[in-house]
């Protein structure tokens, strides 16, 4: 069975996301942006324990990080995320 951790916030083209991460085990790691029936991915990163980065949406819209532990054991996740102004 998978646990996720989701942490959704609005974002405009005017606007960049970065994150920062890192846990005591493998994650997935994914940018999630869900429209209408369709889920998009514009970032993602599988099986990874740290990472970090930048995304700048092309459309205002709800954005979400989400975080999938498929391994059996718990796994402890630090982040940091933050929403600054594009260049």
């Amino acid at each position: 069975s998978s646990a996720a951790r989701k942490e959704c916030l609005n974002l405009s083209p005017q606007q960049r996301l970065q994150y920062w991460y890192r846990a005591d085990g493998p994650v997935n790691f994914a940018v999630q942006l869900v429209q209408g029936k369709e889920t998009l991915y514009p970032v993602k990163k599988d099986q990874s324990a740290i990472g970090s980065g930048g995304f700048q949406p092309k459309a205002a819209d709800t954005y979400c990080l989400v975080w999938t532990n498929l391994g059996r054991q718990p796994v402890t996740l630090t982040m940091e995320f933050g929403r600054l102004a594009a260049n």
